[in-house]
């Protein structure tokens, strides 16, 4: 699903995509960095904590 997200903004002319994850969930903010994905900022969301991550594509 990832792969096919990137090929949609690639197609649409985006130069990147981005997402946000909850790190209370085990492993997704590694999971995403494995897929060449880097922690744009965290920030406080509803009692825990937002990370937004961008990758080049």
């Amino acid at each position: 699903m990832l792969r096919r997200a990137e090929d949609v903004a690639r197609s649409l002319g985006h130069g990147a995509i981005k997402l946000v994850t909850n790190p209370a969930f085990a492993g997704n903010v590694e999971f995403y960095r494995r897929a060449g994905f880097v922690v744009e900022r965290e920030e406080p969301f509803r009692g825990g904590v937002a990370v937004h991550l961008a990758k080049t594509l």
